[in-house]
């Protein structure tokens, strides 16, 4: 990749993130600001992800729960609106199947039955089709963690590297519903 196209790239997402925290204060009081922020994440215009499952695992109360899901092959064709009308794109999700699916997924949690990641994503991997998947997890709120599974869509190594897994915590400032 030539260094121009890199450095567009680094600009192009850094761009993305540096508004994101602005736009996190519009949509805070709705239920599903977790899906505006994993979307403006996923999208082509910053990391360029295939699909993404967002999970929150809260032991004190035995619940692995899916959160918000994003498939580019359901992504808001309205990108640049999603912003300036939360309605349409909560809409939009309410009939994404691919997000809906990951809403519904819930199980007892992993961490206080002391299991591991491992076999998990294999088992949501295949359910959701994520082909070469990847996953993340850290610490939230309240004892919580998030996991994030993923796959990549051809981005930059080191530039998906550099941001995208310290990006992944601001969703950790998003309310769980």
């Amino acid at each position: 990749m030539e260094h121009d196209e890199i450095l567009f790239k680094h600009q192009r997402v850094l761009g993305s993130l540096s508004c994101l925290p602005k736009k996190v204060l519009a949509v805070h009081n709705l239920d599903n600001a977790t899906e505006f922020v994993l979307h403006e994440l996923c999208n082509q215009g910053c990391f360029n992800l295939h699909k993404a499952a967002y999970f929150v695992d809260n032991p004190d109360f035995n619940l692995f729960k899916g959160v918000a899901g994003f498939s580019q092959a359901e992504a808001y064709a309205e990108w640049d609106e999603v912003w300036n009308n939360p309605g349409a794109f909560t809409s939009f999700m309410q009939q994404s199947d691919f997000n809906q699916k990951i809403r519904k997924y819930c199980i007892d949690s992993i961490h206080r039955n002391n299991r591991s990641y491992d076999d998990l994503i294999t088992k949501i991997s295949h359910e959701i089709g994520l082909v070469d998947p990847s996953y993340f997890s850290w610490d939230l709120k309240h004892d919580n963690k998030g996991l994030l599974v993923y796959e990549k869509n051809g981005m930059d190594a080191a530039l998906f590297e550099e941001h995208f897994l310290n990006s992944l915590y601001l969703l950790s400032f998003c309310p769980v519903f």
